[in-house]
């Protein structure tokens, strides 16, 4: 299950897991509204962020901000601050999978397995092979 954050040019959905109540629950839009609560300004950043990305692309991002993180697995990232919140792209949509806080230089190859996760069962659920 996903949801649509921003529908332009270039949609933003948030992967969402349905639980057995049929309640759902995103993680990504969890983790940031919790660090927003604990006052985060960075989180908010975000925001503007998906919205830069839905109304004029990937290409109108710096890198800074948006970048691949694996190349073989297709696994990007959205930066604001510490946070990092992990995305795969396919055709014109990005589909956003789960967020974590920066601990490390390098990324957290767990946060990357279970963006890996989220495409496998968005590709089911869209009928890709």
């Amino acid at each position: 299950m996903y949801f649509v954050l921003e529908s332009l040019s270039y949609p933003v959905h948030a992967f969402a897991q349905l639980r057995d109540d049929f309640s759902y629950e995103s993680q990504v839009m969890t983790y940031l509204e919790a660090q927003s609560k604990r006052g985060d300004k960075a989180t908010k950043g975000f925001r503007a962020l998906f919205r830069r990305y839905a109304e004029l692309g990937p290409t109108n991002v710096p890198k800074e901000a948006f970048h691949e993180v694996d190349r073989n697995a297709k696994i990007w990232e959205f930066i604001k601050g510490d946070h990092r919140v992990f995305c795969f792209r396919r055709d014109n949509v990005v589909v956003l999978t789960n967020a974590a806080m920066k601990k490390t230089q390098k990324v957290d190859p767990a946060e990357v397995k279970k963006a890996i996760a989220a495409r496998t069962v968005y590709e089911q659920f869209r009928g890709a092979k």
